[in-house]
């Protein structure tokens, strides 16, 4: 008699003398592997059992990372001692009286503080003012000379002058044009319209 080569399975050839016990051994073999099999599957992960460790996994991770950034805004002078704050804030010209478009925005991280405005004139005080822009969240430290970005629309500059520039003081925007004499004159209102379109980003420290 014959066995299959690998569950050693009987197999009765021709000259073998009839005997059903034989291959009623057979059933025990199949039984005896179906067994093992199944015991070997009871012991491997299954796809639900992975997705919930890959899970808890992400949220150990994740609350890690919660933890990280609360020691980065709590202003406890550590390593992780750094304070960041953001929010808008409501820019001013001086000498306008309503706006179409007013709108600020600042993020604080520690003593830094870095503001971006714009805003758009609708109608201009007929008194004289400079036009200096107020209203910001921080007053700047005055031992630090840093200065600001601005865009313009709509002003109506003297023919020889070379365009604006601004800085910040205190909690103030100054504006200014640079004359041709290399002297930097304050803006009024005069030379703003109601297509009058200021837009200023700036980087300061703080006290």
């Amino acid at each position: 008699m014959k066995e299959t080569p690998n569950y050693g399975f009987k197999k009765r050839e021709l000259t073998d003398v009839a005997d059903i016990t034989q291959t009623e051994d057979n059933w025990d073999v199949i039984d005896q592997k179906l067994k093992e099999q199944e015991d070997e599957l009871a012991t491997k992960e299954t796809p639900a059992g992975a997705q919930a460790k890959a899970e808890a996994a992400a949220g150990a991770v994740q609350a890690e990372l919660d933890a990280h950034v609360a020691e980065t805004v709590t202003d406890t002078g550590g390593v992780h001692g750094l304070e960041i704050e953001e929010g808008i804030w409501t820019p001013e010209l001086l000498g306008v009286l309503t706006y179409s478009y007013q709108q600020g925005y600042y993020k604080k991280i520690g003593n830094t503080v870095y503001i971006a405005c714009r805003v758009d004139v609708e109608t201009v005080n007929t008194e004289p003012s400079v036009a200096w822009a107020t209203g910001l969240p921080f007053v700047k430290d005055p031992n630090y000379a840093i200065p600001a970005t601005i865009q313009f629309w709509g002003i109506s500059l003297p023919t020889d002058s070379y365009g604006l520039q601004c800085s910040i003081s205190g909690s103030r925007i100054v504006i200014q044009y640079v004359n041709s004499d290399d002297s930097y004159i304050n803006l009024h209102n005069s030379t703003l319209s109601s297509n009058t379109t200021i837009r200023v980003s700036a980087m300061y420290k703080i006290q």
